[in-house]
Parts: structure tokens; sequence; C-alpha cells
């Protein structure tokens, strides 16, 4: 069962109260209260508590009207303070005036007498709390009064020991070189005894994670990488669907390269299982680097060619402008932006449906080379081993542990003394695209397969210049069309369609 299922809502809990006490509605009879459950990390189920606090509402008839569910909101830091001071609110507006609480370790944790300040803001509240489990709390009197206080000091002492054992347990962890029970990347498991614990990649892990980097090491976006890993039908870690964060993730981790390391990413904790080798690691953080880098983007009415340049004047950009008529109405146009301090276009101008409808056309129509994937054939070489040992001297080096410097520094010109004498390159294969009926799919095929955003990725690599031209030229009356030219081929004058509209 995963955590999102055991997660309650206050209408989950609502439908179980239904269920459990055989009324759709509170009768007359009944009392009308606030139920509190409350865990403070995800690895413990609420649902514990609820069967008991059900329970104890239908055998003394109240109807809970308000269901308090409380998160992972830690009780000794009072970070439930906020959902505390809306129970109040209500209580004192006069929706209920008892709060059914299932232990007063889930509504109070703080030192000192917090338990009893809390208990008074919901007495001046002109109600009280009842625990399922301590039958006492807020009664009158004495005795029940330093019951109560008491009970505070322990539900603190209780937190503080808590701490102190994971403390410990998190020590032990360390100085076994194991993983603890953080949050493991997308793709790996933990195998072994408790305590010595170590990350494990699945087999989906080993045969999706080079390839992730693969495409990045091609200069494909963590946008269209995760369209990819969508469009493979692979699942994210949470979620539904892929996102450029994700990737980018994944593409950061170590862990991937063998090295589990601690937040900061300067030491390695635990030494595991690798499915890329640290030269691929160090070849994708490279071509991060070089990756365009934009805030986010407003998608609605983006253009299909962000790279489009003017076919008259070299390499000058043409951008997409709006212009409105008289009457209002606006169009869309690519335009000559220029090139050099200036930045004086020529004038070229072309409407932005009718030129996007005719490259799409296009590109589609005359791309009838085989689409093709590189695969990646590693060669015999030391590579990896050279930057995993440069990576062992830097940690090394930062922990200050100088007696470990002389045997690595020995095993790194080792390892380049083999590569200089028996190493060779790995490289790059292509391999065709098989549609599904077994014969090649084409450059235009796969084009036509893609969402519009991967489409526009994809004219992204391809050389696409236009110019407005009359066709045919310098004649009264003649028609309006646009010259295109595709990777330096000229693919002539092509009228605007009469079906496709520039106005938005």
């Amino acid at each position: 069962m995963t955590r999102q299922d055991t997660k309650l809502t206050p209408s989950m809990l609502a439908a179980r109260f239904v269920k459990a006490s055989r009324h759709a509605t509170m009768p007359d009879d009944w009392t009308p209260v606030g139920a509190w459950i409350r865990v403070s990390s995800g690895k413990q189920d609420e649902a514990n508590q609820v069967p008991q606090v059900i329970a104890y509402c239908v055998d003394r008839h109240y109807w809970p009207t308000h269901w308090y569910v409380v998160h992972a909101k830690s009780a000794s830091k009072g970070e439930h303070q906020a959902d505390l001071d809306r129970a109040v609110a209500d209580m004192r507006d006069g929706e209920f005036s008892l709060l059914v609480i299932w232990h007063t370790d889930r509504i109070e944790r703080r030192k000192g007498k917090a338990l009893l300040d809390t208990l008074a803001e919901f007495t001046d509240a002109h109600g009280k709390v009842v625990s399922v489990q301590e039958p006492m709390l807020g009664e009158v009197g004495f005795g029940a009064e330093l019951t109560t206080f008491v009970t505070g000091l322990v539900n603190a002492e209780k937190i503080d020991h808590l701490k102190e054992q994971v403390g410990i347990a998190h020590a032990r962890i360390r100085a076994n070189k194991a993983v603890g029970p953080g949050s493991l990347p997308w793709g790996y498991v933990t195998t072994g005894a408790k305590y010595e614990k170590v990350p494990k990649p699945t087999d989906l892990c080993k045969k999706v994670v080079p390839q992730i980097f693969h495409r990045c090491v091609a200069l494909d976006s963590c946008r269209t990488i995760a369209e990819w890993l969508d469009s493979e039908g692979i699942p994210p870690k949470r979620g539904t669907k892929w996102n450029e964060g994700s990737v980018r993730k994944i593409l950061h981790n170590m862990t991937y390269a063998g090295r589990w390391q601690d937040r900061d990413d300067k030491q390695t904790l635990v030494k595991c299982e690798a499915v890329v080798p640290m030269d691929l690691w160090e070849e994708a953080q490279e071509a991060l680097k070089n990756h365009s880098h934009h805030g986010p983007i407003n998608k609605a009415n983006r253009p299909l060619l962000a790279s489009l340049k003017c076919a008259r004047c070299a390499d000058s950009p043409m951008f997409r402008i709006r212009v409105t008529s008289r009457s209002g109405r606006y169009y869309y146009y690519y335009r000559c932006a220029g090139r050099g301090p200036q930045r004086k276009g020529c004038g070229n101008m072309v409407p932005l449906v009718q030129t996007d409808g005719i490259i799409w056309a296009r590109v589609f129509l005359t791309s009838n080379e085989p689409h093709q994937t590189r695969q990646w054939v590693k060669g015999l070489n030391w590579d990896s081993d050279i930057l995993d040992t440069k990576q062992d001297i830097r940690e090394v080096t930062e922990a200050e542990r100088w007696e470990e410097l002389p045997a690595l520094t020995a095993k790194l010109a080792d390892y380049r003394h083999r590569n200089e004498t028996k190493g060779t390159k790995g490289h790059y294969e292509r391999q065709d695209v098989l549609k599904p009926d077994g014969s090649v799919m084409t450059e235009g095929e796969y084009f036509d397969s893609l969402t519009p955003e991967g489409k526009r990725e994809y004219l992204k690599t391809r050389d696409i210049r236009v110019e407005k031209v009359l066709n045919p030229p310098d004649e009264p009356g003649a028609s309006v069309g646009v010259r295109v030219v595709i990777d330096g081929e000229d693919h002539g004058v092509f009228p605007y369609p009469p079906n496709i509209t520039a106005t938005v």
C-alpha cells in the first residue's frame, strides 16, 4: 500500500463514521463534536487512530461535524499550531463544544506546561478536549490537573527519547557505510540487513537511465527526455507524468555513477552499483551547462518556429510580432530582426500561422531519410576509472584524510598509463527506427508523431529560412507567397493556404 493510499481526508473519515454509526445524518439526540487525527511523519499510519476515535464517538452518541486531519506536522516543533488555532476558532464560533482526540501526544508535545496552555485555550473557547486513551483528561480537580501536567511532561520526554534513538540509529548506519531511511533516487531500492542496507538499481533503472544520460549528452533537453519517458510508458517516482525537474535530478545525482553522497554532494557515504560510468556522468554535467536555460514560459500562442531565420539577409533571426488593425483585430507575423549593433531588419515579414503550416507540411513530406537513434558503443579505456579516482581525491582532500592520498595518486597514474598505451575511444552507432509493421520510419513520419512541443524542439535542429515574395514577382495583382529554404535546399515559393488564417 502506498503513502497516497493511506493518507486520509476529512471526507473519507466522515464516510467511515456514517458507516460505523449506521446513520446517514446526525440523529436529534446526538452531540456535534470535532475530531482530531495527527501523525508526525509519512511512515505512521493515521488509520491506526481512526477506529478507536470512531468507536468512542459512536458509543457516546457524538457526531464529528469537523475532522481535523493533520499530516506530517511535528507537535514538538509547533508546526500544527495553525490547525490548533482553527479548531479553537471553530469551537469559539459554536460549531461544537467538545474536541475528541486519540491521545494527548497527538495534540501537544512541546515542553513545560504547553499541554495545559493548549487545553486552556479550548476552555476559554467554552469547550474542552477529551481523550480516547486518557479518561481523566480535562476533568476538574487537582488530581486530574496534576495528571494532565505530568502527561505533558511525559509526551515531551518521549519525543526527546525518540530523537535520541533515531540519532543513534543514523550514527550506526553511517558507521556501517550503509543507506538510511532517506529518499532513494528513481530506480533504486535497498538491499541488505537492517543498518547495513545499500542502494541497488532495478532492471528498469539499468535499462532506462543510460539512455537518459546519452540523450542529454546528445543535447536533448530535459523536456524532450521527459516526453520520451512518458511515450515509453516508464512510470515516474511520483505522479503520472515526468517533468523537466525530475529528469534534471536524475542527471545530477551521482548515485547513478555508483556514489551515494551526502546532502552537500561533497562526500561519498556509500559506494554502490553504478548504472552509468563516471565519464558519461561527467559528459552529462557538461552538456547540461550547454543547454539553454529559460525561466517559466507562457506556452499560449507559442510559435512553432523557435529558430527561424531570414532568407534575404544572412543569419538574421526572425521573431514573432503582433500587429493590431484599426478594427481592433490582431495578427501574428514572423519579422526579420536584423543583426549587429543596430538590430535593424530588412523588412521581411511573413504571417505566422500560414508559415507554420507550410513548414510543417514541407518537413513531413520531404524528410524521407530514415529516422535513426544513436546507440553508444563503449571502447576499451579507463576514462571512467580516472574520473572516479579523481572524485576520490577531491573527497579525501575535502575531508583532509591526507594518509589516503599517496595510494590514490598512484592509482590515478596507473589508469592514465593504461589509457595511453591500450586505450580506445567509444563511439556512437546509428540504428534505424522501425514502425509497428516492420518498415523503417522516416524523419518526416517521426516529426509528425511528436507533440506540439516536441515538433518545436525538433525544428530547432533544422536550418529553416523564409522570405515573403510575390508569385510571380513584380506583376500587378500577383499572389503573395513564402519562399522556403530548409537545410540549404530551396523548396520554392508556396502561396498562403487559403484555409489558414493568421487572425487571433
